[in-house]
């Protein structure tokens, strides 16, 4: 969502910032993929239709920026709580739509319930099968000729944060150690994204700002937005006051963008913050800022600035209380609240305090790519721009000009992780779209003694005032789009000069605006009644995340199938590429087939997989190597880091499927790997084929999901069979008996905390 109407409006004011896709060498795609899910979704009538269309349109992309290094694959993961609570007012706003597709999928079975936009949706079943359709395509590409020599990091919905909000951080802390000269594109359609690059601190950066809703969305000659332009621009036109000092320049490039961030937040809202109202339009606040920072009197009047070091964001509340007061025109009663002012008896009361904090929050989210705060939320109506004046200038006063989100003190520890993925579904589907959790999770939403009951519960008053207030809008549009069409055929009479067709069509006119004006009518004291109803028989409350976050906590992951089970814990991202002989079998991704009914293709290409630890920096001391690489799934990386397999996370088993976590101990096997035996982790290795492949786990879609097959390990009754196959004249996997005799099962998925969890 992001933004409203902020991509139309930057490419208008930025119109030399855009470049041809085809015009630059790639080399890091950033791929976000939550709309190109949804409209995979939307377009799809099964499963089988649903994954061939995705594959598709990721090899569009593929095939369009050819990167020459690595694709990021970012899945939304478990949001900060103000996401959450704007996804679930969009859900309630929008029940009667949400009921239908419930009834239909409850009418058509279990995979229509798949098919539905709701099982987008951290924790659901569709979000682990999602999973598994991605490293099927991963496998594929990295087998093939064209791009066997890409790395390919895939972010499920296990792991924390939103797919926009991950690239942001990989930008910041890249894994493969980006070269200066690199470029970097990312790949998406959310509004946000354009202002996210324009924060970020890489060079050559790039976005393909899409809507991605045809098959042909994503074109070799396409215009991409290039950050880089657009510093030129802004040096010329905007900042050419501070120019002159180009030891600053960076810095002061960094807070303007920023600025530019914060302009548009407060004008429109996004995602996580509702923007001020009338009184505030996003021309207006940057007409004045450029004006300002023209001057060689205003070089010095940027609001934001960057940390060059922490990458923290601060905002100069006096510099921002002082734009308001000069460029805000408007009416206080009809802008205070703003625009959610009909939702306050349903909200909290507004706090200017607490808006201000969430734009530094906000910033620095963006900044660092990572969320600061997972607990902070702006639950009511938007403040005045005089009360947010009032607020920045008592912070000034107390705390100083500059202010950060260090200035608020320290984050509760609970605050520092999102809920869990299957607690994140609970927040935000409804009880009617329980199917698309798991089973052992639905009679947390649909039990009446459920300790979550009052989170569900349906008001009949609430549906039938809702249910008439959606049908006055119908009647709206309608009667609107009737009388503009009479106007129009009325302004033609005129010009043709046939007074007896305006005069004939003049009471028609006349009765599509009463009609409209009544329709409108009816919509407003639709909405004066549901409000009084909500303050009455629902006062606001804060949202229940502790209860939700306890329940989530008490689901006991033997009641889930083992593919449900990363749903109770956060995943890694991993990073999947070819590998050669010598690395561990437990570090190899199994391999897949491909998720479409009637595809046999099978590959050779063996897959080694790397998760990545962004958010602990303590290395391995050198006396610990040895034993770290003997438990099982261990990998040791260049820098002393050791991770475990995602392998466990393709086989249903038996083995803890958790995506792929940091082995602390524990765990069965006894690997041989030794440091730098397959290379330095994430170095492009050389396209060399081990002599024995390991066993496949093939991946097929099923019962409307993909499901994983497990690999059979060469152990008792399975030897005798392939010794029989083999002197019988070779079956699967004879070729390998020898050496799987030889190498025993060492290095295998440990099936303790250690393989996984």
């Amino acid at each position: 969502m992001g933004i409203p109407g902020f991509n139309v409006w930057f490419a208008k004011q930025n119109k030399d910032c855009y470049v041809p896709l085809n015009s630059i060498q790639v080399d890091h795609v950033y791929v976000d993929l939550n709309s190109l899910l949804h409209n995979a979704m939307r377009k799809s009538k099964s499963w089988d239709k649903f994954h061939k269309r995705l594959h598709s349109r990721l090899n569009a992309v593929l095939d369009a920026t050819n990167p020459r290094a690595s694709v990021m694959l970012a899945v939304d993961g478990p949001a900060p709580l103000a996401k959450l609570l704007t996804q679930r007012e969009r859900r309630k706003k929008s029940s009667g739509k949400v009921e239908r597709e419930a009834e239909q999928a409850g009418a058509a079975g279990d995979n229509a319930a798949a098919l539905s936009g709701l099982a987008i949706t951290p924790g659901t079943r569709f979000m682990a099968d999602l999973t598994l359709s991605l490293a099927a395509w991963s496998h594929t590409k990295l087998a093939s000729r064209k791009y066997g020599h890409l790395k390919i990091e895939l972010s499920d919905a296990t792991v924390q944060g939103e797919g926009e909000v991950k690239i942001l951080g990989r930008l910041e802390r890249h894994w493969a150690g980006a070269a200066d000269g690199e470029t970097h594109v990312i790949v998406g359609d959310d509004a946000d994204l354009v202002l996210m690059a324009c924060v970020s601190a890489s060079p050559h950066l790039y976005v393909a700002n899409t809507a991605l809703s045809g098959e042909r969305a994503i074109a070799p000659d396409m215009p991409l937005f290039s950050v880089d332009a657009l510093h030129a621009a802004w040096t010329r036109n905007v900042l050419h006051a501070a120019a002159s000092q180009a030891e600053t320049l960076p810095l002061v490039l960094a807070g303007a963008k920023m600025d530019l961030t914060l302009c548009a937040v407060i004008s429109s809202g996004n995602d996580y913050l509702p923007g001020l109202g009338k009184g505030i339009k996003l021309d207006s606040l940057w007409s004045h800022y450029k004006r300002v920072r023209g001057k060689a009197a205003g070089a010095d009047r940027g609001i934001c600035s960057v940390d060059p070091l922490s990458r923290a964001a601060h905002i100069n509340v006096s510099q921002l209380a002082a734009m308001l007061r000069e460029c805000v025109h408007y009416r206080e009663d009809s802008a205070a609240g703003g625009s959610d002012e009909e939702d306050a008896a349903a909200r909290g009361l507004p706090s200017a305090p607490h808006y201000l904090r969430g734009l530094v929050w906000l910033l620095d989210m963006y900044s660092q790519g990572r969320c600061p705060d997972y607990r902070y939320t702006y639950d009511s109506p938007a403040p005045s721009p005089s009360a947010l004046i009032a607020a920045c200038e008592e912070m000034a006063a107390t705390s100083g000009p500059l202010v950060s989100h260090a200035s608020y003190g320290p984050v509760a520890p609970a605050a520092q992780q999102p809920l869990l993925p299957v607690a994140c579904a609970m927040a935000l589907l409804p009880a009617s779209c329980a199917s698309l959790l798991p089973a052992a999770v639905r009679p947390l939403l649909q039990a009446p003694d459920s300790p979550l009951a009052e989170l569900y519960a349906e008001c009949s008053t609430c549906e039938a005032l809702d249910a008439r207030n959606r049908t006055a809008q119908l009647a709206i549009v309608s009667a609107k789009a009737r009388y503009e069409a009479i106007c129009a055929n009325i302004e033609g009479a005129r010009l043709a000069q046939d007074p007896e067709l305006e005069g004939e069509l003049t009471p028609k006119a006349a009765a599509a605006y009463a009609e409209y004006e009544a329709a409108k009518r009816v919509s407003r004291d639709a909405n004066a009644e549901r409000r009084a109803h909500q303050a009455h028989a629902h006062p606001y409350t804060p949202f229940p995340i502790d209860e939700l976050a306890r329940a989530a906590a008490g689901i006991r992951e033997q009641e889930l199938e083992a593919e449900e089970r990363p749903m109770l814990a956060f995943g890694t991202p991993v990073v999947l590429s070819r590998t050669t002989q010598g690395a561990p079998r437990s570090a190899l991704l199994p391999q897949p087939r491909s998720p479409f009914k009637g595809d046999t293709a099978r590959f050779s290409t063996p897959i080694i997989v790397h998760a990545i630890r962004e958010l602990d920096p303590l290395p391995v001391q050198p006396e610990q190597q040895q034993a770290a690489a003997g438990q099982a799934g261990a990998v040791l990386s260049a820098d002393g880091q050791w991770v475990a397999s995602l392998g466990a996370r393709y086989i249903s088993d038996g083995v803890d499927p958790v995506l792929s976590r940091p082995v602390h101990g524990g765990g069965g096997g006894g690997g041989s790997f030794r440091p730098g035996s397959a290379g330095p982790a994430y170095q492009q290795q050389p396209r060399q084929q081990p002599p024995m492949p390991p066993q496949p786990a093939l991946l097929s879609v099923a019962g409307g999901r993909v499901q994983a097959a497990p690999p059979q390990q060469p152990q008792g009754q399975e030897v005798r069979r392939l010794r029989q196959a083999r002197e019988e004249g070779g079956g699967p996997g004879s070729e390998g008996l020898a050496q799987e005799q030889g190498q025993g099962v060492g290095g295998g998925r440990g099936r303790g905390r250690g393989g996984g969890r």
